[in-house]
């Protein structure tokens, strides 16, 4: 079989494991949202180290993908963490800054403190102007951007 990751062919060996849903169908909600978040970072990092061994990976499309993936951990994460508090939580937004403002809320002790990354920052800009932005640009986690170069 092809493998997609390393462009080289692997063969199995010995019993195959069927791999489902299954295997999460019982841990709750807030637990699911935080092993997809570290499955996502998993594979940030497993492009990141493909990406250092072989020189063709180094490019802008796989170095983009692996920053979605990595702020898509950091959503999952968030959400996993506020559904952990406050079970019915409104998480169906994807904006970090947003969520990471709800966690804040819910995690006010210091061990639970960490700097968000992935976060937009309004440099020079009044609350007014910000407030008014906020309205009218994208989501940063969605890929809609990502094919179509603005000029």
């Amino acid at each position: 079989m092809l493998c997609v990751v390393c462009d080289d062919y692997v063969e199995f060996s010995g019993n195959v494991h069927m791999i489902g849903n299954w295997e999460i169908s019982r841990i709750s909600e807030p637990q699911r949202y935080v092993l997809y978040a570290h499955a996502y970072l998993n594979s940030a990092q497993l492009s990141c180290e493909q990406m250092a061994a072989h020189e063709a990976q180094r490019t802008w499309p796989n170095a983009t993908v692996v920053l979605m993936l990595a702020a898509h951990s950091v959503e999952l994460f968030l959400k996993g963490a506020i559904l952990g508090r406050e079970s019915h939580a409104n998480v169906g937004d994807h904006r970090i800054d947003l969520l990471s403002e709800k966690y804040r809320q819910l995690y006010p002790e210091p061990a639970f403190e960490f700097e968000v990354p992935f976060r937009t920052e309004y440099l020079s800009m009044s609350e007014a102007e910000i407030q008014e932005l906020k309205k009218t640009e994208p989501v940063p986690s969605s890929l809609s951007d990502v094919c179509h170069e603005r000029k």
